[in-house]
């Protein structure tokens, strides 16, 4: 699946930000390539369009650098006004200031010689469904279609917390495949901490592993939230 476009400004090479070294320009375009294009929620909280959850770990393991070196980075780019950074009980939130001169939810600055949109081929068009787009198409099924790196990675390592599965075990193909899905829900991780509520309370029938829990997620989470009995085995 496509997972859309960015605009690319020259400016990002001049000035004070991409004069303090190229592992900065790099990280402006990480940070605008994964904040969301559409308001979602992580772990019950709203996460507007232009923000992302992050942290210093996570970052330093992707950028390839030390956290010391990554919290410097941070420091600079909110110093120089490309980001903002708050710490609240979901996570650190960044938010991309003028985050639409980046991902603008129209075609405007199109190249005079490039075809508009309802001109190109049918098979280009998913490139271009931008946040113009989503906002004129609420009732369809593309809220949340991209899923966040953040929040599948964060839904990985709690599941494998949560059956005992080291860090270092690879995820098959098709349960990738399934937390990605998931991950599109408006509110994945809060419903992981029910069906983890739930597992931890005794619940004897529990699924036997990661890819089986991943399959019935909406039945567990029924079963968490009281929307559906437990088995009569249970004794209830």
């Amino acid at each position: 699946m496509h997972r859309g476009y960015t605009k690319s400004w020259r400016k990002k090479y001049s000035g004070q930000t991409a004069s303090r070294g190229l592992l900065y320009v790099g990280a402006i375009d990480w940070f605008v390539g994964n904040a969301n294009w559409i308001d979602k929620y992580h772990n019950g909280t709203l996460i507007l369009r232009g923000q992302i959850v992050v942290s210093r770990k996570m970052l330093s393991e992707l950028w390839k650098v030390s956290e010391q070196t990554t919290r410097t980075i941070l420091k600079n780019l909110e110093k120089d006004g490309f980001l903002t950074i708050k710490s609240t009980k979901s996570g650190t939130i960044v938010t991309v200031l003028n985050f639409d001169t980046y991902q603008p939810d129209c075609d405007a600055d199109q190249p005079a010689d490039q075809p508009t949109t309802n001109q190109r081929p049918t098979n280009d068009q998913p490139l271009l469904y931008n946040y113009k787009n989503y906002k004129n198409d609420k009732n369809n099924n593309i809220y949340g279609v991209l899923p966040n790196p953040v929040l599948v990675d964060e839904l990985k390592n709690n599941i494998n917390n949560l059956y005992n599965r080291k860090e270092s075990t690879k995820w098959s193909d098709k349960e990738i495949k399934k937390l990605k899905e998931i991950s599109k829900r408006q509110d994945a991780m809060q419903e992981f901490n029910q069906i983890k509520e739930l597992y931890e309370s005794g619940y004897r029938y529990r699924r036997k592993d990661i890819i089986t829990l991943l399959n019935n997620w909406t039945g567990e989470l029924d079963r968490a939230v009281g929307k559906k009995p437990m088995p009569k085995k249970y004794g209830i």
